[in-house]
């Protein structure tokens, strides 16, 4: 339908403002057949649904419009359709629609109409998902008074993550031909305390690493096999840090810690993982294994 129709689209612009700065998304993966997902983090900042609005923004068209109208299309010659936003997170048990635009069959077709949502903070977690929805303005037909607001489908559907499965592991992303392709910060004080946050502790991937291409970043949330390596070395050397402060015993009680701390990630990671800091070998093999059944691949 949508080559019927004449539909296009510009490529979409995703960002969100901080410290006075308008920050964009990298969705130029979008454009190539990839998943219609995007991971909302550039390289120094990840977004937080709770503080940050996020801002949506394309053009579309649709040429041939009056296919959609008449016997073989979606309402009667005198009826309307209409365009709108719905946003929505089953995790978050909410839903919100915007309505765009309408338009007839006498009516010229859609030429660079402009679709923009702002999400304002505090409305979702995790990750949300928008589209782009064709609906009934009109009944679809005279006998079918209560068809009004009838959706016919999507024109596009997009799905924003902050946290993957498994957790919100936090991962920087960094542009420097001169740096290595992956490394870890560690910053905490208490792990017992200190959130599992970028501001306490990161795993960094560098994609102008002549090796990037190979943790093929445009598929996330899938995780490549090198990836997964890459995070489970992370954690093994994250986790030795904090057996440091905590043995692997307090780790398996996980209520011993706040909620959300690194302590209780690597925690939940290592759960089922035998090892220590006399057994490292045993710790990296557990880990590895804990990866590659949580993170999808």
């Amino acid at each position: 339908m949508m080559e019927d129709i004449g539909y296009q689209e510009t490529p979409l612009t995703l960002s969100f403002e901080r410290d006075g700065f308008i920050k964009y998304f990298e969705t130029s993966h979008l454009n190539d057949g990839s998943p219609r997902e995007v991971t909302l983090q550039d390289e120094s900042y990840s977004f937080d649904f709770s503080k940050d609005s996020l801002y949506y923004r394309k053009l579309i068209t649709i040429q041939n419009h009056r296919r959609l109208f008449g016997d073989y299309g979606l309402v009667s010659t005198d009826g309307e359709l209409g365009i709108a936003v719905k946003y929505y997170s089953k995790d978050s048990q909410q839903q919100y629609t915007k309505f765009i635009t309408k338009f007839s069959y006498n009516g010229g077709p859609i030429v660079d109409q402009p679709v923009t949502v702002e999400i304002p903070p505090g409305l979702f977690r995790k990750q949300l998902t928008i589209e782009i929805l064709l609906f009934a303005v009109s009944p679809i037909a005279e006998e079918l008074p209560g068809s009004r607001g009838t959706v016919f489908g999507s024109l596009d559907s997009l799905k924003c993550i902050v946290e993957g499965e498994g957790g919100a592991f936090p991962i920087l992303y960094h542009d420097d031909v001169n740096e290595p392709l992956w490394w870890v910060d560690c910053n905490w004080e208490d792990a017992a305390i200190d959130s599992f946050h970028e501001d306490y502790v990161s795993l960094n991937i560098n994609r102008k690493h002549a090796d990037s291409k190979e943790l093929r970043l445009n598929k996330m949330p899938e995780v490549s096999p090198m990836m997964k390596q890459i995070i489970s070395s992370a954690l093994f050397n994250i986790s030795l840090k904090v057996l440091n402060e905590y043995s692997l015993e307090e780790l398996k009680n996980p209520e011993n810690f706040d909620e959300g701390s690194i302590a209780s990630a690597i925690a939940y990671f290592t759960e089922n993982v035998e090892g220590s800091l006399s057994s490292p070998e045993l710790l990296s093999k557990g880990i590895i294994k804990s990866i590659s059944e949580r993170l999808e691949g």
